[in-house]
């Protein structure tokens, strides 16, 4: 197996691979991940999903939320740009 799915794509990151999708180095940020292969048949899914974490980061803002937690939300909608504009 080269590659195993993960939401809108496939990993080929050696050890998750070879543990059939369940031992993910960095939890699943896939967007961020240099193994991520995104397919583009999932650009409308990836997109809505952009839309989404736009959404929660301004739910916490409104929420006052720990900056740490706005800044997560925003580097997650940077990386899935950087993913759609590929």
């Amino acid at each position: 197996m080269r590659s195993v799915a993960v939401p809108y794509c496939g990993c080929t990151e050696q050890s998750n691979v070879k543990a059939g999708g369940g031992a993910c180095p960095i939890r699943f940020q896939c967007a961020g991940c240099g193994y991520y292969r995104p397919d583009p048949s999932y650009l409308p899914a990836i997109e809505q999903h952009i839309n989404e974490l736009r959404a929660d980061r301004e739910t916490a803002r409104a929420m006052d939320a720990a900056d740490f937690v706005i800044t997560a939300l925003t580097t997650q909608i940077t990386a899935f740009e950087h993913v759609t504009g590929r």
